[in-house]
């Protein structure tokens, strides 16, 4: 191989086309690959020292660079985190010099994200992650209806009530999924949506872990809050899917290309809630208070709910 191939890396390509040949090469190439050959044939300029085409063409705009700034690489990420004081129960980590930008590369077996890959098989994801939420930025939220153990019927209205979440943002998940870095307002509180999805259980007291591709119903809350709440409708329409029983409800708070809200420390409490309640039949549960079980606490930490009792 060539020496320039083997240095591709760490040339610069500069979207700079032109009519004429490219007006700088640093070394001749007599095999490039058909990625770089297509840059070549545009016009596009490229050489080792970036410094030179800076001074002589402009500065690239770093959001249209296909290079990565030397002042983004980071350093941590070329070591596998283990060494002689730490936890020998430690997986070593997957290492990079260059930020894992071509990962993708090494995931053959599936396609590319690109904004819009849903299918059952999955698919590999080049998007920067995005923003890391401070400590003290962290979404949280909790169900205001239907309650825990409460008994409801159809029609009722979910209400779930959000903190440090910038609500009402949410892009087309046909083009766009998973397709943009995670961004935050000028206060660092995440830009984003929430959804909320029912899942039938067998009774409040079930051990069983439930399948997240199976559900009986599933809704983006995608509106502005108002008063830090999100409502959405369970009508008539949807009680096919909704009979009676025992279901649990849980939150999926997202940023606004709709991956999961990302956070700076590994140690924290739960940034989704989950509620159980009964489904009955007849009644109108539309005001969100009328809601017949609620759980009450002793002062010896009895929980008695009717059904079931707990102790």
């Amino acid at each position: 191989m060539h020496a320039g191939l083997a240095a591709l890396a760490t040339f610069t390509l500069l979207g700079l086309r032109t009519t004429a040949a490219p007006s700088v090469v640093s070394e001749p190439l007599s095999h490039p690959s058909p990625h770089l050959r297509s840059y070549i044939e545009h016009g596009v300029s490229y050489k080792r020292d970036h410094h030179v085409l800076a001074a002589r063409q402009g500065q690239q705009d770093a959001q249209t660079s296909l290079q990565l700034l030397e002042s983004l690489v980071q350093p941590n990420l070329a070591k596998t985190g283990i060494d002689t004081t730490t936890d020998p129960n430690f997986d070593a980590s997957e290492t990079t010099v260059n930020n894992f930008i071509n990962f993708c590369d090494t995931q053959k077996d599936v396609k590319l994200t690109n904004g819009g890959e849903q299918g059952d098989l999955g698919s590999c994801n080049p998007t920067t992650m995005g923003r890391v939420l401070a400590k003290d930025k962290m979404p949280y939220c909790k169900f205001q209806n239907p309650k825990n153990f409460a008994k409801v019927s159809i029609p009722f209205t979910i209400q779930l009530k959000v903190f440090n979440l910038e609500t009402g943002h949410y892009v087309n998940p046909k083009t766009n999924y998973l397709g943009a870095p995670a961004t935050t307002n000028k206060d660092g509180i995440l830009r984003g949506h929430s959804h909320a999805v029912i899942q039938k259980i067998s009774a409040f007291d079930s051990v069983e872990a439930l399948d997240p591709a199976k559900f009986e119903f599933f809704i983006g809350l995608n509106a502005d809050a108002k008063d830090n709440v999100l409502s959405a409708e369970v009508s008539a329409v949807d009680a096919p899917k909704l009979p009676p029983g025992f279901y649990k409800i849980s939150s999926i708070n997202a940023a606004m290309n709709h991956q999961p809200p990302l956070v700076a420390t590994a140690k924290h409490g739960a940034i989704d809630d989950l509620v159980y309640f009964e489904i009955v039949a007849g009644g109108n549960n539309d005001n969100p208070t009328a809601n017949p079980t609620l759980v009450t606490v002793t002062s010896t930490t009895t929980i008695t709910v009717d059904p079931p009792t707990q102790t």
